[in-house]
């Protein structure tokens, strides 16, 4: 799984579009999915994909007063092999992992505490395992069927007032992909 993929296929999409795949332009069912996936890792403030191999990355820390820790909010993580945890340039063993229980449920920590230090560096398998939830792969779907069939749309309206539906279709995530990702979103978004 790549980092940033695509959270559906063109075959997909022409399957939730009930469209033959082969009367559409080459390339237009790619497109709209990866413009879907885009922008629902935009609005999610993270990424739903995985590296292939475990890589380091290094984030500043800063003070929990209340608990007497340093803080460093990480990039998603959710497969703990080979974990490694450097403080200063130093390995440490006495870090926590946060929120609590976080994989048991579903979802990838954020966060490591540590006691002291400046800065983490941290080398892990970093994403979400072993994929996204299907919740990702159908709000994408209905935010690239959206995008897709904008070029009926001129001008970004799509209905007739005619008939008495119109409706604008504004440069953000449809209203149900919003629905469908709140429980998603991550203040500050790193991934």
């Amino acid at each position: 799984m790549a980092w940033e993929p695509d959270y559906a296929t063109a075959e997909d999409l022409a399957e939730y579009l009930q469209i033959n795949p082969e009367s559409v332009p080459e390339g237009r069912l790619e497109l709209a999915v990866t413009a879907a996936s885009r922008m629902v890792d935009k609005f999610a403030g993270r990424q739903f994909g995985k590296v292939a191999e475990a890589e380091q990355r290094v984030y500043d820390m800063w003070p929990d007063y209340e608990r007497g820790v340093m803080v460093a909010t990480v990039d998603d993580l959710m497969d703990l092999d080979g974990l490694v945890v450097e403080v200063d340039g130093a390995t440490v063993t006495d870090y926590r992992l946060e929120p609590r229980n976080a994989v048991a449920k579903g979802r990838p920590y954020t966060r490591i505490m540590v006691r002291r230090g400046s800065t983490l560096a941290a080398t892990a398998k970093w994403g979400w395992s072993p994929s996204w939830p299907d919740t990702i792969t159908k709000a994408t779907l209905l935010q690239a069927s959206r995008l897709f069939k904008r070029v009926d749309a001129p001008f970004g309206i799509a209905g007739s007032p005619d008939l008495g539906g119109e409706a604008r279709l504004l440069a953000r995530v449809d209203p149900d992909v919003a629905v469908m990702l709140a429980a998603y979103r991550r203040a500050g978004g790193l991934g």
